[in-house]
């Protein structure tokens, strides 16, 4: 098998395929019912949980970071990843063609709250410690490419379980 390929043939895992329009739905509505901040908070968790559980599925925690993390992040189709800095304290990762970004926008501020969920929820559940995750660059902003920073440092996440 290939340097960080997953292999998911013993594994079934149930995925589907949805438009844009689906995420920028999901966070239209979740404003309008909750407000910006608790529908922001919603999608985070959804998305750690969401990381939390492919890793558990597909029996992730014996691979090596970060070839499992850009090769997963491919596969589910969530933008093309690259690791920029990889430490047990700190973790930075650059992503293009982020769906979350591309299906929200333009926006002002990061949007990609799903995502920077799933980024925490995989990484937490691949090493087994808990890390927070800020959007510090995002694509809806009109920077060229989303990038996000991990830490153990709880201080970083107003989203947090």
């Amino acid at each position: 098998m290939e340097k960080g390929a997953i292999d998911v043939t013993k594994t079934q895992v149930g995925f589907f395929v949805v438009p844009n329009e689906f995420m920028r739905g999901i966070r239209n509505e979740l404003e309008s019912m909750v407000g910006k901040g608790a529908g922001n908070e919603f999608l985070f968790r959804s998305g750690f949980r969401c990381g939390e559980a492919v890793v558990k599925m597909l029996e992730l925690n014996n691979y090596k970071m970060p070839d499992i993390l850009v090769s997963l992040w491919s596969q589910i189709g969530f933008g093309r990843l690259k690791v920029l800095d990889m430490s047990v304290e700190h973790i930075e990762v650059q992503c293009e063609e982020s769906t979350e970004a591309m299906a929200i926008g333009p926006a002002k501020a990061p949007v990609c709250d799903f995502t920077r969920g799933c980024l925490a929820g995989t990484i937490s559940a691949i090493v087994g410690k808990d890390y927070y995750a800020i959007e510090k660059r995002c694509v809806s902003m009109g920077d060229p490419y989303c990038v996000f920073s991990l830490s153990m440092d709880e201080r970083w996440s107003p989203y947090w379980r």
